[in-house]
Order: C-alpha cells, then structure tokens, then sequence
C-alpha cells in the first residue's frame, strides 16, 4: 500500500498543479530534485551489483578453465 501512495505520488502532482491555484514551489522542485537522487542512486547500486557478478563469473570460469587444464595434463602424462 505505502509503495503504491508514493508512485502514485509522482502522477498525482502534475494534476494537482493544474486543479489547484498555488502550490509552493519547492514541492514540485523537491519532488524532481528527489526523482533525480534516487534514480542516480539505483542506477549506481545496479552497477555494483553488476561489477561483482561479472567479477564472481570470472572468477568461475578462471576456476573451471583451471580445473581443465588440471585434468589434461593429467590425462596426457598417463597416456604418454
């Protein structure tokens, strides 16, 4: 419910602009100043969420591609 009210929050000022006489300005500016911070802040948290998964994949593949290598060598010293 409470994550409802505040998106709704965003559509409900432009109408409230136009229905009411005077709003003070510093809701409308606080409203685009906080739109602005958050979306900076999410599309900030996305990209370390990210960086770490790209680093822990490659981390993965460094380990598998090792284990294989492992497991070559060991294979080709036994045939040989």
């Amino acid at each position: 419910v409470i994550r409802f009210r505040l998106s709704a929050r965003m559509m409900l000022m432009p109408m409230r602009m136009c229905v009411t006489e005077a709003i003070p300005l510093w809701q409308p500016l606080l409203g685009v100043a906080l739109v602005l911070l958050f979306t900076t802040a999410t599309v900030w948290a996305a990209g370390r969420v990210f960086r770490v998964g790209e680093v822990l994949v490659a981390k993965l593949v460094v380990v598998l591609q090792g284990a294989g290598d492992a497991a070559h060598s060991s294979s080709s010293s036994i045939l040989a």
